[in-house]
Parts: structure tokens; C-alpha cells; sequence
């Protein structure tokens, strides 16, 4: 696929002693990750994966779009590649706590619960104010009838939301206001107590 626009092809088309004519700053057509991102973030998957061609993200240099297909493969439902990208990403920034709760997040799908929280953890000890990291660990030990855990946890991510006003949007929700997680956690432990 050639990135090249009409006015570029016309301009290589001219002899090398004439010069352009100014034009303005023309408008740079987005990348094929740009294109993807925002297809993306409008829901439409399926044609984000296709435009990011993941032969490109072989190179280790593309730690985004092994990121981008991670989370595009992982919302289609195909978590095998959605793990693979993950890893490649990972191999790339394996100090991304965000790189580290998407793994976790693939993981819980697969139900590998002990390796989700391995992931978790590690996204913790790289970014001890990750919200939702917090917030994943405390339903993990719900899950797990740890009650005490998981009343830390959502302690935790009610500390921290308190930094936020509600209409914030928790960072790596995917548009989950604070105030709609905090009362997602009262309801919780208003109904959960610790033994």
C-alpha cells in the first residue's frame, strides 16, 4: 500500500530543476495506527485488526500496534492472538503497567486466575496508583471468597478515585467514569463483608 498522496506522485513527476509551487501546508494523511486507533475507539474491531496489517508489528519498534492488536483481538473474543500480541508488546516494554493489566485482564478470560493476579501485581509494583489494577484484584479475590483481600483492594481504588472528580474517566477503563466505578465498589461492599 503506497502512503504516497496524488500532489506527492505529481511532484516527483516534475523535473528536478523546477521547483514546487507552494501550496500550504498540506493536510498529512494518517498513518495505518492512527487509522486503526480510531476505528478502534469507535468500536468497529473487526477493520481496525485488518487496517493495522500485523505483519508490520513484527518489528520490535511497533510496540503500539502489538499493544492496539492485543486490545483489538482480546474484544473480538480471540484471546490466543490477543495473548500472543500482548507478549510481543511486552517483550518490547516490560515495564508497561498498562501492557501488564491487559495481560491480566486476557488471562482472567482464559481463567488463569493465578497468573491474573501475578499480572496484576506486577502492573502494581510498576504503577501503585493503577485504579483499575486494584479494582481487577479486589473482584479476583471476591472471586475467590477472599473477602479481606478484596475489601483492601476496593479500599485501595476508593482512596485513589478520590483524587478524581466523577465525571473523570478512569485511566485504561476504555470511558468509565469515577464516580460510576466508586459507586460500583460501594454497592459491592455494602453487600460483601469480610469474615
Amino acid at each position: 500500500m503506497s502512503i504516497l498522496t496524488s500532489a506527492a506522485t505529481e511532484e516527483e513527476k516534475k523535473p528536478v530543476t523546477q521547483l514546487a509551487e507552494p501550496t500550504g501546508t498540506p493536510a498529512a494523511k494518517p498513518t495505518s495506527y492512527e487509522e486503526a486507533l480510531s476505528l478502534f475507539n469507535e468500536g468497529d474491531y473487526a477493520n481496525a485488526a485488518r487496517k493495522l496489517n500485523p505483519d508490520s508489528a513484527l518489528h520490535p519498534a511497533a510496540m503500539e500496534h502489538s499493544a492496539l492488536l492485543a486490545r483489538t483481538y482480546a474484544n473480538l473474543g480471540e484471546l490466543a492472538k490477543a495473548r500472543a500480541w500482548t507478549e510481543q508488546a511486552l517483550d518490547t516494554d516490560k515495564l508497561n503497567a498498562g501492557l501488564h493489566y491487559l495481560r491480566a485482564t486476557i488471562s482472567q478470560e482464559q481463567d488463569a486466575l493465578d497468573e491474573a493476579a501475578a499480572s496484576l501485581r506486577r502492573a502494581l509494583y510498576l504503577d501503585p496508583n493503577f485504579v483499575l489494577a486494584h479494582f481487577a484484584l479486589g473482584n479476583l479475590a471476591l472471586r475467590q471468597q477472599k473477602l479481606r483481600e478484596a475489601h483492601k483492594h476496593f479500599g485501595n481504588v476508593l482512596n485513589l478515585l478520590a483524587q478524581y472528580e466523577a465525571n473523570d474517566v478512569v485511566p485504561e477503563s476504555g470511558g468509565l467514569a469515577a464516580g460510576r466505578l466508586r459507586e460500583l465498589i460501594e454497592s459491592t461492599l455494602s453487600i460483601e463483608s469480610p469474615a
